[in-house]
């Protein structure tokens, strides 16, 4: 991105980190984003690691807010 003319979608904690640094700025977005349903799977006889389930509680607790 930093020696880009393209655009990308960063979570507000990676723009305030990254921003400055690579001379990012946040573009408004005034029509509404559309949405789309997740699917989480796995294995059955794959053991889910530590870093999985974290993704997997916050992508669930995401989904329980209304839209932003």
């Amino acid at each position: 991105m930093a020696e880009s003319d393209g655009f990308s979608f960063l979570s507000d904690k990676l723009l305030d980190q990254l921003g400055a640094r690579y001379d990012l700025r946040e573009v408004p977005v005034r029509e509404p984003l559309p949405t789309y349903t997740l699917a989480i799977m796995t294995r059955r006889q794959t053991a889910v690691t530590p870093a999985a389930e974290t993704l997997i509680r916050q992508l669930k607790a995401r989904a329980q807010k209304p839209p932003v």
